[in-house]
């Protein structure tokens, strides 16, 4: 009986001796469990961690990189040519060659003058002093003139008055001296004249003398830096004398001149016309028209 109670006290003690082996096994197995979970937690947040801070600085070196100024390419370097090696004479010795600068008899070297140098730093010559800037020779503005022509006359006539008739009358060469003033816009130019016409009757006594007044339009066209071509025409009123077998016939009378020719710059202030004219008169009670050719030359002074 004690034997049996003893068995089952042992057994109890035994059963209870292994619950609690059981539990304590559990809870160390629980413990490191939970421990296992923790370590691992902290090593992946360690690691998302550097993780992170290696894509924030990979981010700063490429934002720095790309805020770099974009690198300067050399320039080609042009390699120098190699300069040619003159060999000395086989004859020639070592101990013959003078150092640089060497005088015989020990002298010290004279000092040479560079005169490249000289000429580099040598004050330069003005241009002006041998070129001098293109002025135009045209000046436009007023202008005076002198002309003067060979007068080649046509047949005239001068009429007796009251239905009587008239005479026919040749003349000779004459001339023709005036004075002109004008201005010039640059193509066309605008000019009055006063002048005097005289020319003699051929195989006779008599004369014929005209002076007309004319104003005149000339148009100019340039071909060169000296020559212009002109053309022009005028109008304007004369008075005009004829003296046949001792009587005097004239009036007032308008008057037409055609002009063709070219005209040459001398320099600034001067030039040189050289024209063929043709002038008329309108007929009057006492005379035909009268009618000429006119070879002139007028000389232009600027203002």
């Amino acid at each position: 009986m004690l034997k049996s109670m003893s068995c089952f006290y042992a057994i109890s003690r035994m059963r209870i001796g292994f619950l609690a082996f059981l539990l304590l096994v559990s809870a160390l197995v629980f413990s490191t469990a939970q421990d296992k979970n923790i370590n691992d937690y902290s090593s992946l947040e360690n690691r998302a961690r550097s993780l992170s801070q290696r894509l924030n600085a990979h981010e700063a070196l490429i934002a720095e990189i790309l805020s770099r100024p974009d690198p300067i390419s050399p320039k080609p370097s042009t390699p120098t040519p190699p300069s040619p090696q003159i060999d000395p004479p086989a004859s020639q010795s070592l101990e013959s060659v003078a150092p640089p600068g060497f005088m015989p008899g020990g002298r010290l070297p004279a000092p040479q003058y560079d005169q490249s140098q000289d000429s580099d730093t040598s004050t330069p010559t003005p241009v002006s002093q041998w070129e001098q800037p293109d002025v135009s020779l045209r000046n436009n503005g007023y202008y005076l003139g002198l002309i003067g022509a060979s007068v080649l006359p046509l047949d005239g006539a001068v009429r007796w008055g009251g239905g009587m008739g008239g005479a026919s009358m040749q003349f000779e060469k004459g001339y023709l001296a005036g004075v002109l003033m004008g201005r010039d816009f640059g193509f066309i130019r605008v000019e009055s004249e006063h002048n005097t016409i005289h020319y003699d009757q051929k195989n006779g006594s008599g004369s014929a003398a005209v002076h007309p007044v004319l104003f005149r339009c000339i148009f100019e066209k340039e071909i060169g830096d000296r020559v212009d071509l002109r053309a022009g025409i005028g109008s304007g009123i004369s008075l005009a004398q004829l003296n046949y077998a001792g009587k005097v016939f004239g009036g007032m009378s308008f008057c037409y001149d055609f002009l063709l020719g070219a005209g040459i710059r001398l320099n600034e202030a001067l030039a040189l016309n050289l024209d063929y004219r043709y002038f008329l008169t309108a007929a009057s009670e006492d005379f035909k028209r009268l009618q000429s050719n006119l070879l002139t030359a007028s000389l232009q002074f600027d203002l």
